[in-house]
């Protein structure tokens, strides 16, 4: 670990007269500062509202010219929209000028009082040595900036943000605690200012730091947590959804195979294969519709194992075993073979004149087929027993690749949401029934139909003001004048008018009166009961002050527990959350987080005799503010503690 020393040599020279000097000049050039700031926001704001009406205005022309061409209405109502847009910039453009035309007249007379302030300071040296402290510190800025951004780039580049972060901080304070310090106190000043301002920029890097890592702390426990949550009502969603399509596949089985445990049994071994082979459930159970018919459950299983073997070996989809199982089931319930149903076969690549040679060579296996001389169920027997000796095993095989692996891990997948919807879909089965049975009541329709009623009522009423009002506008001089003279615009404004006029006059209406006071007595009823529970309604909240809590929270709910036997025997046990300086005895139990650190007997020594990080600092100079040695040792030890812990802290 690296050696720190830290000399700070301080001499207090301040008299009272210096230190109102820099209260009056801090004063002026904060106000100054924040009136610049403000001229140049307001500029700013000028000029982009300039542009801004600008474009409101040319807008407006184009569409008050499309309005006088098409005279519609909603080219009227665009237009006068535009109009509305236009003339609230404007207002906004007349204000920021108004208010940079103040700012400037306030900037000239600040400056003006400063000025003859520095008239009256005794022949001007006094505002002299205020202008000229000015300048350097306006000098002295730009290289700060200059100097802190550059050494900023280089530490980021070496050491990452953190290590950035102290540095720019420490860099920073200190630059500024210099410039303060030249202007109050000259060299001396700047460096006691400098020492000061580094330490103080080390323990803000150091918060700065710790701040970061507790928000990324904090991120990685809301987004576990997030996580593990949304993940839970996707299994539940995505069970539900598995449970209900499986349990309509046992209903069709319970009617195929004739009872319920027949069909359990079935489908509890279609659940086995599909984890094994490269069928997933929904196929397995949609080829055994086609063939728990013709040849019965245990052979439905094994003509699905062959079947499975042979599209690992051929790579067949879907759709071709489901015509293979087509072709089977027909020469099973037929007894006949065609050649259209060994064309299903010899079309994806299995050789059934091959497997039928029993009956001869190819020709003569045509022509037995074309007069009918082999029998569908033969044919069936003798086309499986190929395929299970040519291809046979390979399915297991294919189960074993990374694709195969895949597949049969979102079965397992299913398999388990599967568990999740039983029971989530068994639990919901009670509340879709009382729902059901609720809306079933006819009191509950009664209800229904008048509350439909009272709202198509006001729909009634709304429409029947605007109407009326609109008709009387058209009735009106000022209508027929416009209507007269072709003035489109005009009529349409008086339309638009009389429509807002007739929505007045309905919100004074008597039943839009009882709709708001309804809807008032509803809020006020949900905010009373409301206010008598709160173990909910804060739920938001209180969620987002348990994501707020950070790494010192998780370390107080866990912190490291030690159990040992004092010298009377007697059990005792403590926790400690920031760790454990001397171990008390041999074999001495311990509870350790991930991260944390445990030395040996000698690297602690090591540690203890100097070879782990050592900070000297020394303090000198006749004192500070009147204080005596004493103090001065006192800020010795907090410069030391501050760095050492910026150390401990890997900062």
């Amino acid at each position: 670990m690296p050696d720190v020393s830290i000399a700070i040599s301080a001499q207090d020279s301040y008299s009272s007269a210096i230190k109102s000097m820099a209260q009056v000049t801090k004063s002026f050039s904060k106000d100054m500062d924040e009136m610049e700031e403000t001229l140049h926001k307001l500029n700013t704001n000028k000029y982009s509202l300039k542009l801004d009406a600008d474009a409101a205005l040319k807008e407006l022309k184009a569409l008050e010219k499309q309005f006088a061409e098409t005279g519609d209405e909603a080219d009227g109502l665009k237009a006068q929209m535009a109009k509305a847009n236009y003339d609230n910039i404007k207002r906004n453009l007349d204000l920021v000028t108004k208010g940079a035309r103040e700012a400037e007249t306030q900037m000239k007379k600040t400056g003006e009082a400063f000025r003859k302030a520095d008239n009256q300071g005794g022949g001007g040296s006094f505002g002299k040595n205020i202008v000229y402290a000015l300048a350097a510190s306006g000098i002295g800025d730009a290289a700060k900036q200059f100097v802190q951004q550059g050494a900023n780039a280089l530490v980021v580049s070496a050491f990452g943000d953190a290590g950035g972060a102290l540095a720019s901080n420490m860099l920073s304070m200190g630059l500024t605690g210099a410039s303060t310090g030249f202007m109050l106190g000259g060299p001396l000043g700047a460096a006691i200012g400098a020492a000061g301002g580094a330490v103080v920029g080390i323990g803000t890097g150091t918060l700065q730091n710790l701040e970061k890592r507790d928000d990324a702390f904090k991120s990685y426990v809301q987004e576990a947590a997030e996580e593990q949550q949304t993940k839970m009502s996707g299994d539940i969603e995505s069970g539900s959804s598995i449970a209900a399509g499986r349990e309509q596949k046992k209903l069709a089985f319970t009617t195929l195979l004739g009872s319920e445990t027949a069909a359990s049994d079935f489908l509890g071994r279609v659940k086995t294969m599909a984890s094994t082979t490269n069928y997933t459930y929904d196929e397995i159970t949609g080829y055994a519709k086609s063939l728990v018919k013709p040849f019965g459950t245990g052979q439905t299983m094994d003509i699905l194992t062959a079947l499975s073997d042979t599209s690992a070996a051929l790579s067949l989809n879907e759709s071709d075993n489901s015509v293979l199982i087509a072709g089977l089931s027909r020469m099973k319930l037929t007894d006949k073979t065609t050649q259209e149903y060994l064309n299903y076969f010899s079309e994806r690549g299995i050789d059934v004149y091959e497997a039928l040679s029993k009956w001869g060579d190819a020709a003569t296996v045509a022509q037995k087929v074309s007069a009918g001389k082999i029998k569908g169920s033969e044919a069936v027997e003798a086309l499986l027993a190929y395929m299970q000796e040519q291809y046979g095993g390979l399915s297991a095989q294919m189960a074993n690749t990374y694709e195969g692996m895949m597949g049969n891990l979102e079965d397992a997948r299913a398999n388990a949401q599967e568990q999740y919807g039983i029971g989530y879909n068994e639990e919901r089965k009670g509340g879709i029934q009382a729902e059901i049975d609720w809306y079933e009541d006819e009191s509950a329709e009664e209800a229904n139909q008048a509350i439909g009623a009272w709202y198509a009522h006001l729909d009634n009423e709304k429409e029947r003001y605007r109407r009326e009002a609109e008709a009387k506008m058209k009735e009106s001089d000022e209508y027929q004048q416009a209507k007269a003279e072709g003035d489109a615009a005009e009529m349409g404004r008086l339309i638009m008018q009389a429509r807002a006029q007739g929505m007045n006059e309905y919100n004074a209406s008597e039943g839009a009166q009882e709709a708001l006071a309804a809807e008032k007595a509803l809020v006020e009823g949900i905010r009373g009961d409301t206010a008598l529970r709160n173990d909910y309604w804060d739920a938001g909240y209180e969620m987002g002050q348990e994501y707020s809590k950070g790494w010192a929270a998780g370390r107080a709910a866990n912190p490291v527990e030690v159990e040992y036997f004092d010298v009377t025997g007697g059990h005792q046990s403590y926790r400690r959350a920031m760790g454990q300086q001397v171990v008390p005895y041999d074999n001495f139990p311990a509870l350790l987080h991930q991260g944390e650190r445990v030395l040996t007997a000698s690297q602690a020594r090591a540690a203890d005799q100097g070879a782990g990080p050592r900070v000297q600092v020394t303090v000198t100079g006749n004192s500070f503010y009147g204080s005596d040695k004493d103090l001065e040792d006192r800020v010795a030890r907090r410069v030391a503690s501050e760095v050492v812990r910026a150390v401990e802290l890997g900062a």
